[in-house]
């Protein structure tokens, strides 16, 4: 390891999960420049430079690094990866300003957030914390102080409880607006507007899109005000009993009618796109039997979050059934008996009576398909949702059409055809396709050579001659002789 100088250049870093402080990072910035300039240490940043960050949603900037929305309890995020990596390689970095140690991790194991310190102070940095707190450097060979260490363990174990502490105050507040009919949170229904209201359901005022408003015994409720939604609304509840929602879809869009989500964007893989603004079968049947157009709100459907998950009668620890087969987390469908169901602090837009006849119809209509599963087997398709259309971007999915089977553009497919004419492609033209790029990739001499040797290599292993076994049993019999 390259010897580092007494003094060289300082890095900051920062982590905010909720990205609701803009404000607070470029304080952060102001105190590592005056500790910077107190220590004698080179260092570039600037809050300006931190706030035109948090805008243009960048992770790196010079020597200065955030993670902005991103929860602590994630060892790997993209500003904390790049501050190691630099810090790590190059030699003129010397400090680490940081306002706090929770800043730098809220783990789930405190052990984890000491090995990512251990490993940039035995790298060579001091790291410095607010309140005139700097944490050394450890000289390779030496230990860290038992009480170094138990501060450590302390600090971290408090971080990462907090966010287990703060989930459980978060569910049991949720619930009592549940219980109370307010909104806990997400978009309103399509002809439904957010507005601030009183414990007594007393009109405020309306919020604006993605608007917070923190007012003493007020909270958010999903009132029927948009009016020109609302006719769209009953139009669509009138034309459902007797045409199907694909029809209805294909009308609206037809007349140019905007759908929920027209002018919004979406992240596709990571990038943000505007969506296509059409309306969909599916978009349809949701705004049909929302309960909330019969003066009926639910909650608590779905089940998220790593900490602590939502019940009608509290919060419950993960179990088994909320991680898939590889161990990352998965949103869950909680059973009828813990959906959360209160009266609206709105009117009706409908019966009950035309609602349950709305769902009996479309219940019919389903009938053929119902119980049915979409995929067999694990990996039925494995080229499904892997070939992209080169013309929208988006996905294209196997289907069946007369005896054979294609892949189609999943644009062209939600937009009843109206969009993306580059659509469609032989599901045999794309195995082909993809084998041939296989083969040319197998048949390079040098990875045929690889492939050759592992294959061997396997072949030995399954015959019970695994060279490697063989070798283990060979150093096993020196080292007893050895100590003979």
């Amino acid at each position: 390891m390259t010897k580092r100088p007494e003094k060289g250049r300082g890095l900051f870093y920062h982590r905010d999960s909720e990205a609701h402080s803009e404000l607070a990072p470029p304080q952060y910035v102001a105190w590592a420049r005056g500790e910077a300039a107190r220590l004698g240490v080179a260092f570039a940043g600037t809050p300006e430079a931190m706030t035109a960050m948090i805008t243009r949603g960048l992770s790196v900037d010079g020597d200065l690094y955030i993670d902005y929305g991103i929860s602590g309890n994630l060892l790997s995020r993209p500003g904390l990866d790049a501050l190691r990596a630099r810090a790590l390689s190059d030699a003129g970095v010397t400090h680490l300003f940081v306002s706090k140690r929770d800043r730098l991790a809220r783990p789930d194991n405190p052990i984890d957030a000491m090995a990512i310190e251990y490993e940039l102070r035995s790298a060579g940095l001091s790291i410095v914390l607010m309140g005139g707190k700097i944490l050394p450097p450890v000289p390779r060979g030496q230990r860290i102080s038992l009480e170094d260490l138990l501060t450590s363990m302390i600090d971290y174990d408090t971080s990462g409880k907090f966010r287990r502490d703060l989930a459980e105050k978060l569910i049991h507040a949720k619930i009592r607006l549940a219980n109370a009919g307010f909104s806990i949170g997400g978009e309103p229904v399509y002809g439904f507007r957010r507005w601030l209201c009183a414990e007594d359901g007393t009109r405020k005022r309306e919020l604006e899109d993605h608007e917070v408003v923190k007012m003493p015994g007020c909270h958010v409720v999903w009132l029927p005000t948009a009016t020109q939604e609302l006719a769209v609304v009953r139009r669509i509840l009138d034309l459902i009993v007797t045409t199907p929602a694909t029809r209805i879809a294909r009308l609206l869009n037809d007349e140019g009618v905007p759908s929920p989500k027209a002018g919004r964007l979406r992240s596709v893989g990571g990038v943000k796109v505007e969506t296509s603004g059409l309306w969909t079968q599916n978009t349809i049947k949701n705004i049909a039997t929302h309960p909330l157009l019969v003066a009926v709100c639910e909650y608590g459907k779905r089940s998220e979050g790593d900490q602590l998950r939502m019940t009608g009668t509290g919060p419950r620890p993960l179990g088994e059934g909320d991680y898939h087969p590889d161990g990352t987390l998965k949103t869950v469908a909680n059973p009828a008996d813990q959906i959360i169901r209160t009266p609206a602090k709105s009117e009706a837009v409908t019966t009950p009576e035309k609602m349950e006849a709305v769902r009996a119809v479309l219940e019919y209509r389903g009938r053929h398909l119902k119980g049915k599963p979409r995929t067999r087997g694990t990996t039925p398709n494995p080229l499904d949702a892997r070939i992209y259309d080169l013309n929208c971007g988006w996905p294209m999915y196997r289907y069946a059409k007369r005896g054979s089977w294609r892949y189609c553009c999943g644009l062209y497919q939600n937009s009843e055809a109206k969009c993306c004419t580059h659509n469609m492609v032989s599901g045999e033209t794309a195995s082909r396709f993809v084998l041939a790029c296989l083969r040319q990739r197998v048949l390079n001499p040098s990875t045929l050579a690889k492939l050759r040797t592992r294959l061997t290599e396997l072949a030995t292993a399954e015959r019970g001659e695994d060279r490697a076994q063989r070798q283990l049993e060979a150093d096993r019999t020196e080292l007893a002789a050895l100590r003979r």
